[in-house]
């Protein structure tokens, strides 16, 4: 059995029928003021194709990008954002929402964060500027590492280092109780409020100039010429 033959019309004029016969359907199509609508279906651009959108893309449903994702404008999060690979953030990046971080994050520009927190739970490198509005918190079994310094939040909290650890500041004021447990040097002089002078000739053998003991009386004495 042959195909119909097409309505007779010359080759240079071709008729209404011949054009829908040979035509391809949608490949040049547009829609006004109207809505096309997928039930169960897919749409699907492949093969070098291109999805471009000179409007607003709203999405209501769960998006997954398997490929590379590259914002080049503004990129504004107001609800949770779980990031769950590898990000690289290389502009200025500012949150007002809670972020959980899961896999591996490099960010070389100004990160502000001025929402709920960021739980990070991969590895993360930050080579630029970072501006803590808020508090920065270290759960117990977590730690601060700059360099050989470690800073842990643990139940005791304690800073540990490899080397020796230098304060440069004008002071040090520590509000409750300095407990040593090994030797204080203190190449500097050092003035305490509440010792009780004691002349050379009248402190216990041993004793030197600058040197403070406590008496029998619980007092603490520091021996002066």
């Amino acid at each position: 059995m042959t195909s119909p033959t097409p309505s007779t019309g010359s080759a240079s004029s071709p008729t209404k029928v011949d054009r829908l016969y040979n035509g391809t359907q949608l490949e040049n199509s547009s829609i006004t003021e109207g809505r096309m609508r997928f039930i169960g279906g897919l749409l699907r651009v492949d093969s070098g194709g291109r999805v471009e959108i000179v409007g607003t893309l709203q999405v209501d449903g769960q998006t997954t990008v398997t490929g590379e994702f590259e914002v080049t404008g503004d990129f504004t999060v107001t609800g949770p954002w779980n990031l769950k690979g590898a990000g690289i953030i290389e502009g200025d990046v500012t949150i007002t929402g809670k972020v959980t971080q899961v896999g591996d994050m490099d960010v070389d520009g100004v990160f502000t964060l001025n929402g709920d927190g960021w739980s990070i739970t991969g590895d993360g490198e930050i080579s630029g500027k970072v501006n803590l509005t808020g508090s920065l918190e270290v759960a117990e079994g977590g730690y601060i590492q700059v360099g050989p310094t470690r800073i842990s939040g643990s139940v005791e909290g304690f800073i540990s280092s490899l080397i020796s650890i230098v304060m440069k500041t004008p002071l040090l004021d520590v509000k409750g109780a300095l407990g040593v447990s090994q030797a204080a040097v203190f190449e500097g002089s050092v003035s305490m409020s509440g010792l009780v002078p004691i002349q050379l000739a009248q402190a216990p053998s041993g004793a030197y100039l600058g040197s403070i003991f406590r008496d029998a009386s619980n007092r603490l004495r520091v021996v002066v010429p």
